[in-house]
């Protein structure tokens, strides 16, 4: 059923909540911070929005990683229609065992992607690959709340065990030997005009495509339940950026 999920994802600007203008001033504050950036790695590019973003906007050699390669083929598309294929390397790999040297990047960029291996797992093996005093910038979802209704607490709790709350992100952090320098959270426009209008379309087209099979449907329906829940109970929960340094 695999497939399900990339055909869910497909012809999207995107395949996850965010806001390219955000991106750009989060950005523009990591060169405030580090001005020399030579390479970038962008861990769970998808087909590269924010990607060709950085690789637009910087002197940087970008190497983008994602595990489906259509994503990266649209990636590759992307950049020679820029003008930027020659800044841009597509990696085919997996998060959780990237193929890069240690501190080989200056910044390391990861947009609703890091949930893969949960923010513990994935700030700790990520950290070998950034230079010391390197930045790592991550969107992960978070609690707002630390009491939320039972509701979408149980629906999160199944979807991914490991969301935290602001706190204990934060704290998880400073605890794996980094400085956080910023956070943010994701304005509603990020899940909704950006993506789950979007996604609506997607969703209603595979509905009819499999009216029969019953294990797609339950993929299908589940992203319709999780939009309904954002619906519901945004004040509980959404993506938040972390600007964090190696320390």
């Amino acid at each position: 059923m695999e497939h399900v999920f990339y055909e869910l994802f497909s012809n999207l600007p995107r395949q996850g909540p965010g806001d390219t203008a955000t991106s750009l001033q989060i950005l523009d504050l990591v060169r405030t911070k580090r001005r020399l950036i030579n390479r970038i790695l962008d861990v769970g590019c998808g087909t590269g929005s924010i990607t060709l973003e950085l690789a637009k906007r910087t002197d940087a050699y970008t190497v983008a990683v994602d595990s489906h390669q259509p994503f990266l083929d649209e990636l590759n598309n992307g950049a020679k229609e820029l003008g930027i294929a020659d800044k841009l390397q597509c990696v085919n790999a997996d998060m959780n065992a990237l193929p890069f040297k240690k501190g080989e990047f200056d910044l390391i960029w990861s947009e609703g992607a890091i949930y893969i291996m949960g923010l513990e797992n994935g700030l700790k093996k990520w950290r070998e690959f950034l230079k010391p005093h390197g930045i790592l910038v991550v969107s992960e979802l978070c609690w707002f709340e630390t009491n939320p209704p039972n509701e979408v607490f149980d629906f999160w709790k199944s979807e991914y065990p490991g969301m935290m709350t602001l706190e204990h992100a934060a704290d998880t952090i400073q605890n794996l030997g980094y400085k956080l320098i910023y956070s943010s959270k994701l304005k509603n426009e990020g899940w909704t005009i950006n993506y789950y209008d979007h996604l609506l379309k997607n969703i209603s087209q595979l509905r009819r495509k499999y009216a029969d099979n019953y294990q797609a449907l339950d993929i299908v329906n589940g992203f319709q339940i999780e939009m309904e829940m954002y619906d519901k109970y945004q004040n509980y929960y959404g993506y938040v950026f972390w600007v964090i340094e190696r320390i």
